[in-house]
């Protein structure tokens, strides 16, 4: 288990939705073979292969399925942990929810999303409906790039960024030259490479536009106190006790 939440909470960032402020986080797992994988690499050039970055593989998958034989001997109520489909029948979908971070998240926003969906909604209601499905998520996900805003602010990337963003990839022609002004940066500055600990832990990575960016600051200090949770501490032991608080 302990390589399987470090995968997913270290490396893919969802510890800032289970201690910081990040709603949700989602995360691409692959189910490709090692000759599919070895296949990949090697039309691969040789740049390619000198800039990439080097991450253990903690085969997300593959331990899913074992966590999911084994989460019934744990009470999660404040947290969703699920998997969905993807497209492409090589990939899936795991969705980490903090669920009140998320419905406080959409009361905030209610309007835009209103707007956005055609839908009125009880925020708290869709959440506990997003397992399963239903309208209005399939109004939320299945419509990027005109939803890209909608996402990136579920995500936790901030109302400033997710537009830019939106803005900036998807302009009006109206905007299409404005847009062109826009500079992004990534939120992380560089990618995790090697094992993923709490001592090299990054920030979630998303395009910022700002110099100063609230957003990132607000992750940099969440950060600081993950850190400082951790220290001296088992990792498996304080991300379980966190998962099952009351």
């Amino acid at each position: 288990m302990e390589e399987f939440f470090r995968g997913v909470m270290i490396e893919e960032s969802a510890i800032y939705t289970l201690w910081g402020t990040k709603p949700v986080t989602v995360i691409i797992i692959d189910y490709y073979t090692d000759e599919e994988k070895d296949a990949f690499l090697n039309q691969m050039s040789e740049e390619e292969l000198k800039t990439a970055v080097w991450s253990t593989d903690y085969c997300v998958g593959e331990k899913w399925e074992k966590w999911d034989k084994l989460r019934e001997r744990f009470s999660i109520n404040r947290y969703l942990l699920f998997k969905k489909p993807h497209s492409d029948p090589k990939l899936a979908c795991l969705y980490f929810v903090d669920i009140l971070q998320l419905a406080a998240t959409l009361q905030e926003h209610y309007e835009l999303f209103k707007r956005e969906t055609g839908m009125d909604f009880d925020p708290i209601q869709v959440v506990l409906e997003m397992e399963k499905g239903s309208k209005f998520w399939n109004e939320v996900w299945d419509k990027s790039p005109s939803n890209t805003h909608l996402i990136g602010i579920l995500f936790g990337f901030g109302l400033k960024n997710s537009f830019c963003y939106q803005w900036k990839w998807w302009p009006s022609v109206e905007f299409e030259k404005i847009a062109n002004t826009l500079k992004q940066k990534s939120s992380s500055g560089r990618s995790q490479g090697g094992d993923a600990t709490i001592d090299h832990l990054l920030i979630p990575s998303f395009a910022s536009f700002f110099n100063e960016d609230e957003v990132i600051e607000q992750y940099n200090r969440e950060r600081e106190k993950i850190k400082k949770i951790y220290k001296g501490h088992d990792f498996l032991d304080v991300t379980l006790r966190k998962l099952t608080e009351s």
